[in-house]
């Protein structure tokens, strides 16, 4: 299930049904944030949901993506701060 969800990120691969459905939308959320201190992707996966016949948890990777992107600026200002 996250392996789907990192293909995803590689840009190449597009989710299935099954690959949405199956997504725990909290820890993708928080990995984009976290791990790449990205923008909020959920619109892009909604997208790609949306054309797979399945839904997104919005809520959920959107609390997922403000905790890890905290997490990523919190990491980052201590870096900077150094």
């Amino acid at each position: 299930m996250l392996g789907a969800a990192l293909a995803f990120l590689g840009g190449c691969a597009t989710m299935t049904a099954q690959d949405c459905s199956r997504a725990d939308w909290y820890a993708l959320g928080y990995r984009d944030g976290d791990q790449y201190g990205l923008q909020a992707q959920i619109d892009q996966y909604a997208q790609q949901c949306r054309t797979a016949g399945a839904d997104v948890q919005r809520t959920a990777y959107l609390a997922g993506w403000a905790d890890g992107y905290a997490e990523y600026r919190s990491r980052t200002e201590k870096f900077e701060n150094q």
